[in-house]
Formats: structure tokens, C-alpha cells, sequence
């Protein structure tokens, strides 16, 4: 997910080795080594500077001996800001609530195996486990220097990785909450388990994508042109990913291989927001440049750009968050903008079979595994279930008082988890 906060990203601190194709064997805690430089990215030698003469107050203004802050300071301090918190909604809807974090909470998660521990990183710099019917403390992931942005259980429930904006990335055994892991990739953007095995994949700043055999450690580095890998997903079929760059490009990859297979040009230049995977292993949908695209797999190309008009508007729509039905039978995918728009669209008619407006942008959009439903967070810190046969709201979860920057579900499909910019992470249950 890519939020619409005041969340930086730190500049790159250097740059990344290339482990190769193969899998290379890592100690369990290979993150105290940092890799050296990659040749890719060595500066080329400038020009010696001509030597000029300055004047005393042109030398103060030079060096800002006056003390007056730089762009990238004023950008650090407002990153420091406290959020602003809107009123105390009507009622609470949580059955649960989080307030162990200091600061904003940027992720959650919930143990798949069984639906009772929950994982939550923020902005202290810290990650929590914990079970969801007390609130009660498993395990502080210490070990961060910077925003944790990314946490997840492996998919049998046995770890959970946590990793931050820095691009330390760890990862934990559930059974003993003890640490098995570390490693230091440089300035992290995202980070995924696999669903079917102990793989763990993360995507860097400086283009490369990692991926990991945990709590081996064994690595495979996907070396990208330059571009910043923003987001990625595995296929349903375990054996490909997709990923997407920030010149609005993606690209697939062929995980035995160690290699990409497929470039797909998007035709837009710019972020891509989020990505998504359809059930059949042939489509992705992704937010790129503000668009929603679909791609074919097979064809290796985009094949559509989904209508975002606004019935008698002409505000122009920012897609941040996709997802397609998990039902075959449904051919249906959603997307929602930062303008508080959710629309579904009937793939197989190729045309929009909804168009529904909430208030504050979305930022995150779940599909029911179950049923026909979706869920929606946004900036005024509301969950919603709307129904996508209808397009009808159908119920509504309060309790935080600031933007939900994340929202999960549990595989049980019994609960529903949040992290919030109020500090708190929340757990709704599903009726």
C-alpha cells in the first residue's frame, strides 16, 4: 500500500550487492555484514570546481550559518508531527483495541494458522505481537532504527517478519519468539511472504528484489535497471511474481530461474500504488500514475486501462488500492481512489457495474475470501463492507479518530484488523 500521509521514504544509503541467480548460503543472521557497493551504481568522476571568490556574508548564506532549516529538515519535521485526531466517534465498534505504540501505526497482520496473535509496526520504530482477545504482549520486535513499514506471518504461522524503512528486515519464530534472522537490504519499500512455503521476498529503493528461504537465509536478488521497486505480489501459481517500478513498468519474474521473464510496459510513467494477482494466473491489476491497468501474463503486455469517470464529474481520480474476486465465477475487480471513490468492474463485460463515493480517500481494499463482499479503509477512519453485487453499503465499523493506513483480514474470515495514524491498532468482528 502506498498511503497518502506525510510518510517519506529516507534517501537511499547505498547501494546493493547482486547475490546472482543461484541461491547463496547466508548464516542465520547475516544483516550484521553490510554489502559493499554495487559497481551499477559507482558515480562517474565530476569536473574539478572552478575555484571563485566569495565575500563573507555570501560565505554565512552558503554554509547557512544562520541557522535557517533545509527542505529535507522541514520534511523531517513534519514527518515528527503529532497527527491530528478528529473528534470521539459515536461509538467503538472494536472489540479489541492496541495502544502499545507510541507513534502511528503504518501495518498489521494476523496469524493465519489460527486467528489469535496479531503483528502491528509503527512509526517508534518497534513491532508488536500480540493476541487479539486480551491485547496482551508476546514478543517487542526490537532491532529497528526507523519506521517499521512492513510485517507479516509466513503462511503456516510458524514466523513473522518485520522490516523497516531502512531496510533492516527480521524475522521471528512464533513458537518461542525468538529472533532466527536478520538481514540489512538498504532502504526497504516492500516485503511479502510467500503463500505456500517459507520464502520471503522484499523489494528495495535501488530497484533490486530480494527474496530469502527462511530461517536459512539462502538469496536470490533480482537486479532491477534503477528504477525503485514499489510494490509486488506472488502469482497463484507459486512460481512467478510481479513487481512494479516507479517508472510505472512491470515486470514478471520466474522465481526457480532467479531471473525476469517479462517486461510489461504500462504505457504510464509514475508510481505503481498497488498490485494484484487474479486466481487464474493470467491477469494483474495495478494502480499505476493514478490509473487502474489490467496485464495479461500470457500476452505479456497491458490489456486494458479501466474507466475511473465519475458519473457528471470531471475530477480527475487517483487509484491507490486494487483487488480482484477471488471467485472465478465472479469476474469482478475493484479499485479505490483518493478521492473517496470505490469501483467495481465486471471484467468479462469490460465495463463498470459500480460506482459508489464514501467520504476521505481509501487507502486500502480487502476482497472477502468468502463472500461477495469487499472492505474499504480510508483517511476518515471508517471501515466499510460494501456488497458488490449491489454497490450497497452494508455496514460500517467506528472507532479510530485519524486515517486507517492499513487493514487486513483474517483467514479465518472471522476478524478484521487496522492500523491507524491515532496510535491504535483495532480489531473488528465479522458478522
Amino acid at each position: 500500500m502506498v498511503n497518502n500521509t506525510a510518510v517519506t521514504r529516507s534517501s537511499v544509503i547505498g547501494s546493493l550487492q547482486l547475490c546472482g541467480t543461484g541461491w547463496r548460503s547466508k548464516s542465520k543472521m547475516p544483516g550484521k555484514d553490510t554489502p559493499p557497493s554495487s559497481p551499477l551504481y559507482q558515480m562517474e568522476d565530476e569536473d574539478d570546481d572552478e575555484l571563485v571568490e566569495v565575500n563573507e556574508d555570501e560565505l554565512e548564506q552558503i554554509l547557512d550559518l544562520h541557522g535557517e532549516q533545509t527542505d529535507e529538515e522541514e520534511d523531517e519535521d513534519a514527518f515528527d508531527d503529532e497527527p491530528v485526531l478528529g473528534p470521539v466517534p459515536e461509538r467503538d465498534d472494536a472489540t479489541a483495541v492496541f495502544s502499545q505504540h507510541t507513534k502511528s501505526l503504518f501495518c498489521c497482520h494476523i496469524e493465519p494458522s489460527q486467528g489469535k496473535l496479531a503483528v502491528t509496526g509503527g512509526q517508534d520504530d518497534k513491532a508488536y505481537v500480540w493476541e487479539i482477545d486480551t491485547g496482551k504482549v508476546l514478543l517487542e520486535c526490537l532491532g529497528h532504527e526507523d519506521s517499521v513499514t512492513s510485517v507479516e506471518f509466513s503462511q503456516d504461522g510458524n514466523f513473522v517478519a518485520t522490516a523497516d524503512m531502512a531496510g533492516q528486515v527480521q524475522v521471528w519464530r512464533t513458537s518461542t519468539m525468538q529472533k532466527v534472522w536478520d538481514y540489512a537490504m538498504g532502504d526497504m519499500t516492500w516485503m511479502r511472504w510467500h503463500h505456500g512455503t517459507n520464502v520471503l521476498m522484499a523489494g528495495a529503493a535501488s530497484s533490486e528484489v530480494y527474496m530469502w528461504k527462511i530461517p536459512s537465509g539462502d538469496c536470490k536478488v533480482f537486479g532491477g535497471g534503477g528504477e525503485k521497486s514499489d510494490c509486488g505480489v506472488f502469482l497463484p501459481d507459486g512460481k512467478r511474481a510481479c513487481v512494479g517500478y516507479s517508472d510505472g513498468s512491470l515486470k514478471l519474474l520466474d522465481l526457480k530461474a532467479g531471473a525476469f521473464s517479462k517486461a510489461m510496459p504500462s504505457g504510464e510513467i509514475g508510481t505503481v500504488s498497488d498490485i494484484a494477482a487474479h486466481i487464474d494466473n493470467n491477469l494483474i491489476i495495478a494502480g499505476v500514475n493514478g490509473k487502474a491497468i489490467v496485464a495479461s501474463t500470457n500476452q505479456g503486455k497491458v490489456i486494458s486501462t479501466l474507466n475511473t469517470q465519475v458519473p457528471g464529474g470531471t475530477e480527475e481520480q487517483n487509484v491507490e488500492c486494487v483487488a480482484f474476486s477471488p471467485d472465478n465465477g465472479l469476474p469482478l475487480a475493484a479499485y479505490g481512489t483518493l478521492e473517496g471513490y470505490l469501483f467495481i468492474y465486471d471484467l468479462a463485460h469490460q465495463s463498470l457495474r459500480h460506482t459508489v463515493r464514501q467520504d476521505g480517500a481509501i487507502t486500502k481494499l480487502l476482497w472477502d475470501q468468502e463472500r461477495p463482499s469487499v472492505y474499504t479503509a480510508g483517511t476518515d477512519g471508517i471501515v466499510r463492507h460494501f456488497d458488490v453485487r449491489s454497490g450497497l453499503l452494508v455496514q460500517e465499523w467506528l472507532g479510530h479518530r485519524a486515517d486507517i493506513l492499513d487493514l487486513c483480514q483474517s483467514r479465518t474470515g472471522r476478524h478484521l484488523i487496522t492500523a491507524s495514524d491515532d496510535k491504535t491498532s483495532r480489531i473488528f468482528k465479522l458478522d
